[in-house]
């Protein structure tokens, strides 16, 4: 069933273990823009990234960027989280599977609901010049393959980010996030990278407002 909308201050990601991510969409890689949703309520912003608003301090998503893999107004919205890797390999999380070439894999924190399942994700260049194949939902052995032939970067992703109908929308037109077309440097899942990092300079593409709130400490006391 879903679920009540979250309140400000709250986890904001709920979502049923029950939904299921298409095996393969294509992200556009252009130019970022911040969407209006009071014009665009209604449009669908599959494939677009969310980024976590310089003033959203839900540890869950402080300064995320999230893939919006669904989304449909009547029937809510979910996504991976792509900059926050957890520090362990897929050797570590599945200690008792035949993994080959995925035990050094890095797992990424994918979202906060279902966080005991696993699941794996292969981002690989499209025929599209301006575009990337994502498909969801690989077993082991079809992700052991995937990495075999070096069809694209095999991720372990640890839980996911689900919003039932209309709580999405809310918490953007709440400004708890922002909207922005995928760029090719928010899928590089290197472990190694720092997360805020990754976030600050897609917040500097939306101007030097948002760049100055994301060099905001946390505690502002410290301004």
């Amino acid at each position: 069933a879903p679920s009540e909308p979250s309140a400000i201050g709250e986890p904001i990601c709920k979502g049923s273990d029950e939904a299921s991510p298409p095996q393969s969409l294509i992200c556009l890689f252009q130019a970022p823009y911040c969407v209006n949703l009071l014009r665009q309520m209604a449009a669908s912003l599959t494939g677009k990234v969310l980024l976590a608003h310089p003033g959203l301090h839900d540890p869950n998503f402080r300064r995320t960027l999230i893939y919006l893999i669904h989304h449909d107004s009547e029937e809510g919205a979910f996504g991976l989280v792509l900059n926050r890797a957890m520090g362990s390999t897929v050797a570590a999380v599945l200690p008792e599977a035949e993994l080959g070439l995925l035990e050094d894999t890095p797992v990424f924190f994918g979202g906060p609901v279902g966080r005991d399942q696993l699941t794996f994700a292969l981002f690989s260049n499209s025929e599209s010049p301006v575009g990337l194949q994502c498909r969801l939902n690989l077993d082991i052995e079809e992700a052991k393959e995937c990495a075999l032939l070096q069809k694209g970067q095999v991720v372990g992703m640890v839980g996911y980010s689900g919003w039932s109908a209309g709580q999405l929308e809310a918490e953007i037109d709440t400004k708890s996030w922002l909207t922005v077309l995928p760029q090719a440097r928010f899928f590089n899942f290197d472990a190694r990278l720092d997360p805020a990092l990754i976030w600050k300079h897609a917040m500097d593409d939306l101007g030097s407002v948002y760049s100055l709130m994301a060099r905001e400490p946390d505690d502002t006391r410290w301004n």
